[in-house]
C-alpha cells in the first residue's frame, strides 16, 4: 500500500509540474488613426504614420502574433482598408535584437488602392527585458482613418520553468525510490 501511495503522490507531482509554465502574455497594439485624413487620394500624397509600442517581458517567453490592417471610420460600403503597412519589427532595447515580422497577405499597391495585408511573427524566444514593436507605412484613405491591430501570445506546449522541471526531477526520485523499496 504503501509503495501504490508512493507512486501515485509522484505521478501527481509530474502532471503538476507539466502545467506549472509562466504566465500567459498577451499583448495588444491597435493604431486607430495612421493617416488622420491627411491623405489626398488624387493628388498622390499618402499620409505616412511611423508607430513605437513598448513593453517589458518578466520572464523568457515564446510568442506569436500578428498585424493586420483595418478599417477605422468608413462607410458600410467600405471593404478593405487603405493602409500600406511597409515595415514591422521587435527591437530588444536591452540587447539590439531585432526580429522582423513577415508580411503573410498583401496587396499590389501599384495596381489598386485598398487592399487587406497581415503580417506575422512566427513563434519566437523573446528574452526577458523591455521590448519595442515598430510599425511604419502609409494611408491613403482620403475620406478617413484606416488602422492596424497587433496581437501578441504566448506560445503554447512552451517550455517549462526551471520550478516545473525541478517538480519533475522530485517526481521521476519518488517513483524510483519507490521502486527500490519495492523490490528490496
Amino acid at each position: 500500500m504503501k509503495t501504490l501511495s508512493a507512486t501515485l503522490a509522484a505521478l501527481s507531482l509530474a502532471v503538476a509540474a507539466g502545467s506549472a509554465m509562466a504566465a500567459p502574455v498577451a499583448l495588444s497594439f491597435q493604431q486607430t488613426d495612421a493617416d488622420g485624413y491627411a491623405a489626398d487620394l488624387f493628388s498622390g500624397a499618402p499620409g505616412e504614420f511611423s508607430d513605437i509600442h513598448n513593453f517589458v517581458l518578466s520572464g523568457n517567453v515564446w510568442l506569436s502574433g500578428e498585424i493586420k490592417a483595418v478599417i477605422v471610420d468608413a462607410g458600410p460600403e467600405a471593404t478593405t482598408p487603405y493602409l500600406d503597412i511597409q515595415q514591422a519589427y521587435l527591437k530588444s532595447v536591452t540587447s539590439g535584437q531585432r526580429i522582423d515580422l513577415v508580411q503573410t497577405v498583401g496587396f499590389d499597391w501599384a495596381h489598386g488602392f485598398s487592399g487587406t495585408e497581415v503580417w506575422t511573427l512566427s513563434p519566437v524566444l523573446l528574452t526577458a527585458g523591455e521590448w519595442t514593436l515598430y510599425v511604419s507605412g502609409v494611408g491613403i484613405n482620403d475620406k478617413g482613418a484606416d488602422g492596424y491591430d497587433a496581437t501578441f501570445n504566448t506560445v503554447a506546449g512552451e517550455l517549462p520553468e526551471p520550478a516545473a522541471l525541478a517538480l519533475v526531477a522530485t517526481a521521476l526520485a519518488a517513483l524510483a525510490l519507490s521502486r527500490r523499496r519495492r523490490g528490496a
